[in-house]
């Protein structure tokens, strides 16, 4: 009887070890199950981010070739910006004698030479028309600009005596009269209004209303011409109006029975004006670019 309660008291151990051991088992299962399952996120995620990093530096490696484009980019510009002032600063496309005497300013004792520059510094033209102006008013836009008679004398006389050649000069009368159109631009407004292919060359070119008073009086012809689209046309218009000036695309030149024309210019005073200050506008949008790709 005892042997029996023993082997009882056994069994009951021997089942009760075996049911801990199956809850054991099951916990080990399942934690292992979901350390199983973490490890395939937790390697999901690295390979989820390995994608990502593979992003971020192809990304990074785009940025920065952008960035090297740029900065080349805007060290080219700033470069050639720079030169354009320099031949701008130095009137590279003025002639010896203007040349001289804008770099006589307050350097010869004994006159008082001023000049406020050349009457290419007073205007802007459009680009479409920019070589066709340049090539009508190209001995014009070297006018150099001063206040009275007298001190175009004195200009005179420093180009005499140190030999420079000859210069005009325009004075800038602050008693300019102010009438409007007189007859010519009358019919020249009356042309291109009947006839939309006809361009007044003062419709083309910017001028303060102060400056277009006083080149009225002493440039009249700058008022009295009109861009025809074809030679034929300025031809048959210049027949009909011999008062008129009237330009071509080409660039040839026609009043009456006088016509001048060949090769053009390829840059000049206006042409190298216009580069300037769209090379400057360039350059302003490459640094805003180039700041925003630092950021």
């Amino acid at each position: 009887s005892k042997q029996i309660s023993h082997l009882e008291d056994e069994r009951q151990r021997v089942a009760a070890n075996k049911k801990d051991l199956a809850s054991s088992h099951d916990f080990a299962s399942n934690k292992h199950k979901n350390e199983k399952n973490q490890l395939i996120d937790l390697k999901n995620k690295i390979e989820k981010q390995t994608v990502e990093l593979s992003k971020i530096k192809i990304q990074r490696e785009k940025v920065q070739q952008q960035l090297t484009q740029k900065r080349e980019e805007t060290i080219a510009q700033s470069h050639r910006l720079q030169s354009l002032k320099e031949l701008a600063a130095h009137h590279a496309h003025s002639t010896e004698a203007v040349k001289f005497l804008l770099s006589a300013v307050n350097k010869f004792e004994g006159t008082s030479f001023q000049t406020q520059g050349i009457l290419a510094d007073l205007i802007e033209v459009d680009p479409t028309h920019e070589v066709v102006v340049e090539e009508f008013l190209k001995q014009e836009l070297e006018y150099l600009l001063v206040d009275s008679a007298s001190i175009a004398h004195d200009g005179i006389k420093i180009l005499q005596e140190n030999s420079a050649g000859r210069a005009t000069f325009l004075i800038q009368s602050q008693n300019q009269d102010k009438e409007g159109f007189d007859e010519i631009e009358r019919i020249v407004q009356q042309l291109t209004q009947n006839d939309p292919r006809l361009i007044p060359v003062s419709g083309v070119v910017r001028l303060s209303s102060e400056n277009e008073y006083k080149l009225r009086a002493v440039l009249p012809q700058f008022f009295h011409s009109v861009i025809a689209p074809s030679y034929e046309i300025a031809i048959n218009i210049s027949q009909t109006y011999p008062q008129l000036t009237i330009l071509t695309p080409q660039g040839e030149v026609i009043r009456n029975h006088i016509i001048s024309g060949g090769g053009t210019t390829s840059s000049g005073h206006l042409s190298l004006k216009r580069e300037i200050r769209d090379l400057d506008r360039e350059v302003g949008l490459t640094q805003k670019e180039l700041r925003s790709l630092e950021q």
